[in-house]
């Protein structure tokens, strides 16, 4: 999604939830649910694109739902439109100077290549280049010179960006070609390329992390991993949602003051896996158990196990947040989240100890 998508997408939704509301005298409590969740989304999105006027009225928009004004929702959404029609040739210019980039690496290749190794790589696939995993059998005889004679060789095709052994006399090879490549005695075991779609979603993710991170005080390192080289087109706008609740979440409740979060997009056959993780301090169980009890879910006796614990934190209202602002505290975030994976037949999961957090959605392809 970009953010000229974002805009036509927003306003043809608030114009149209304008008339609605104009018609109303008042909202039943499924509608005003309805309209928070609403709300809370645009809001996620408004931040990611840089429209920070209109994620500050759409935050006092799900203030005015929570108190049931109408009045006061209508007046909002009407500032909202002429927010984003006012703002947004500004904004979007504003987000494409700041835009950074972020390094994206193949799943396969992430643990087998050191710091400058993973650095040139992503950046040859964000150039939009197409990089190969070549494999040659030398034999142990004359190993070092007919090593040698392979490397000139392909040197003079293109860049090699790493040299990996895979036993005493296989070599692979991560290259980059500058010209069709013609290997008679090596294997092609796999390609690697980025669509830019993908490439799109991610740096805004990432860039909008970075950018809570820095309003919370924290410092966030992010870590990119694709087992995927393009999303299927009907799930780029559930992934990036998704990846925006699970990324402000892994910062805000997740991380302390410093640490890294790693995203994690694979696919098989069958499924699509999005994995959000991080490396904090884990769940705090008993906080979980407290918001319960004041939400009325669970008794003042109730000694939930750890599996639902894990299933509390996905009911509206359950937030560890101590207080309420733009980034959290609602309580909405992974009510949200499990909402919209299951409405398209999909399971979320999450693991949590000392050493951090992890939230593992699959998405069946056959719901697609």
């Amino acid at each position: 999604m970009t953010s000229e998508d974002f805009c036509s997408e927003a306003l043809l939704q608030l114009e149209k939830l304008l008339s609605e509301l104009k018609e109303k005298e008042e909202l039943s409590d499924l509608r005003l649910e309805e309209l928070f969740r609403f709300f809370h989304t645009i809001k996620g999105r408004a931040r990611v694109f840089g429209f920070r006027e209109l994620a500050g009225i759409i935050h006092l928009a799900e203030d005015s739902v929570r108190k049931g004004n109408l009045h006061e929702i209508i007046s909002c959404v009407e500032q909202a439109i002429k927010a984003l029609k006012g703002d947004f040739e500004e904004n979007s210019s504003k987000l494409r100077r700041a835009q950074i980039k972020v390094s994206i690496l193949p799943i396969e290749l992430a643990n087998r290549l050191a710091s400058q190794e993973k650095e040139r790589l992503s950046f040859y696939l964000l150039s939009g280049r197409k990089v190969l995993l070549l494999r040659k059998s030398f034999g142990v005889q004359d190993f070092s010179s007919r090593l040698n004679d392979f490397l000139k060789e392909i040197s003079r095709r293109g860049s090699i960006l790493a040299l990996l052994p895979s036993s005493v006399s296989d070599l692979e090879v991560i290259f980059v070609p500058s010209t069709k490549p013609v290997f008679e005695d090596a294997q092609i075991l796999d390609e690697f390329y980025l669509d830019k779609s993908l490439v799109d979603i991610i740096e805004r993710v990432v860039n909008h992390g970075r950018e809570i991170a820095e309003e919370l005080g924290k410092k966030v390192e992010f870590e990119v991993e694709l087992g995927l080289k393009a999303l299927p087109g009907q799930l780029s706008g559930l992934i990036f949602d998704v990846l925006i609740h699970l990324v402000r979440n892994a910062i805000d409740h997740g991380i302390e003051k410093v640490g890294r979060v790693v995203i994690q997009v694979t696919e098989s056959s069958e499924e699509v896996v999005v994995k959000v993780s991080d490396n904090g301090s884990g769940m705090d169980f008993e906080k979980v158990r407290e918001r319960a009890i004041e939400k009325g879910l669970i008794s003042d006796e109730a000694q939930p196990s750890s599996a639902e614990i894990l299933e509390l934190v996905f009911y509206q209202g359950i937030s560890t947040s101590d207080e309420v602002s733009e980034i959290s505290g609602r309580g909405v975030g992974l009510d949200l989240v499990k909402k919209m994976i299951e409405n398209v037949g999909g399971k979320i999961k999450i693991e949590t100890g000392s050493l951090g957090t992890a939230f593992e959605i699959v998405i069946p392809k056959k719901q697609l």
